[in-house]
């Protein structure tokens, strides 16, 4: 179980489900070892907007091979001296480019292209990730 500001995650490790939900988090990957990325994006508005509401929860089965990379905004807001931003896609690419790496292998590339992106400017939020991996 996750909860990382927002999105919220129950993986059932004998079953390869994982049961989620986003409260407005950027929408977590789920890369399929033989298809194409999809996103997360069940859930609803971002926590504290409204006092009540009726947050839906997606429930994704995980082959083997697959990922599922849930991160903080602070990935793709990183900025660099000429005021870019990391963005969606250099983490897509990133994420293609480096799928058929361990978890851990996946969390190490996407902080250096990262901080490769950012330079000498200063980290305005925090990085966070994380990184699920079905080998079996």
């Amino acid at each position: 179980m996750w909860n990382l500001r927002g999105a919220f995650g129950i993986l059932d490790s004998q079953r390869h489900r994982l049961k989620f939900s986003n409260a407005g988090h950027d929408n977590p990957y789920v890369l399929h070892a033989h298809m194409a990325a999809t996103r997360l994006k069940t859930g609803g508005v971002p926590l504290g907007i409204l006092e009540e509401f009726p947050f839906e929860e997606e429930e994704v089965e995980m082959q083997p091979g697959d990922l599922i990379v849930v991160y903080s905004d602070g990935v793709t807001e990183a900025w660099n001296t000429e005021e870019i931003a990391f963005g969606e896609e250099r983490l897509s690419v990133v994420l293609h480019q480096h799928h058929d790496k361990s978890a851990s292998e996946l969390i190490d590339a996407i902080f250096a292209a990262v901080k490769r992106h950012a330079g000498s400017a200063p980290q305005a939020d925090d990085i966070t990730l994380v990184v699920l991996r079905r080998l079996t």
